[in-house]
């Protein structure tokens, strides 16, 4: 069994309660502009998911907004999940 929770101090409490932890940890170096990292306690590569809250600055196509980019980060965790419980 996984588990995802949201790392940022931002955001306060987990937002998935699975059994193993696969984190979400959310990025904003610049204000309004970050990735959502979806990060493995296997060890294996983390997974990131870009994002852009000022449409101008979203330069190249897979920009999508934070709430967009959360929304696919959880997505893509869940069927990470999924898949190891083998569902």
């Amino acid at each position: 069994m996984l588990k995802a929770y949201v790392d940022d101090s931002n955001m306060g409490h987990p937002a998935e309660s699975w059994g193993m932890s696969i984190r979400l940890i959310k990025h904003e170096a610049v204000p309004g502009c970050g990735s959502f990292e979806v990060r493995f306690p296997d060890g294996r590569p983390s997974r990131f998911f870009y994002w852009d809250d000022v449409p101008g600055r979203r330069m190249r196509p897979e920009l999508v907004t934070s709430e967009r980019a959360l929304e696919q980060a959880k997505a893509f965790a869940r069927k990470v999940r999924d898949k190891a419980d083998g569902n």
